[in-house]
């Protein structure tokens, strides 16, 4: 990994809402409101993840890890990868959800375009389906966003637990 291939992960975390700041190496400090900060930390691609907490724990990420693991703990770190909840969501949370859809989709669709191996890709489809990012259809097991509302294979409506 290089600078150049943790942009991928600086254009992952803003498009889930973290704000960056100007960093030591050029390329900026990325913070989200739950006190998460990420930033890439050498000339080599490695990077950090703090939480801005008293005696919060830093992650470090040698170059070779993988840009999905480092969104991906980015996001779990900061809370944006809680399960889906299990119950119907009260109104206001269907307004929020209407309004984060496209985002959401923003988020996986540039963690699946970074993702190089089928590995890779299988772990972003089973963090997003488990961070109800995505949704399967229970007929054929295929994955969608969250816009869809049908399945592309079968034609099987979207589960209404998603």
């Amino acid at each position: 990994m290089t600078i150049e291939s943790r942009l991928a992960v600086a254009a992952a975390l803003q498009a889930a809402g973290w704000t960056g700041t100007p960093g030591r190496l050029g390329h900026g400090i990325l913070k989200h409101p739950s006190g998460a900060v990420w930033q890439i930390s050498n000339e080599a691609g490695g990077c950090s993840l703090d939480l801005d907490v008293p005696d919060g724990p830093t992650v470090d990420f040698r170059s070779k890890v993988p840009n999905s693991v480092v969104v991906a703990a980015c996001l779990a770190a900061s809370g944006q990868l809680d399960p889906a909840p299990t119950g119907p969501p009260p109104p206001s949370a269907l307004l929020v959800a209407e309004l984060e859809t496209e985002a959401q989709t923003a988020v996986v669709t540039n963690l699946l375009a970074t993702a190089t191996t089928t590995t890779e890709i299988n772990a972003v489809a089973r963090v997003a389906l488990r961070a109800g990012l995505l949704w399967r259809c229970h007929p054929c097991k295929r994955d969608h966003y969250l816009r869809d509302n049908r399945c592309v294979e079968c034609g099987a409506s979207r589960p209404t637990d998603y």
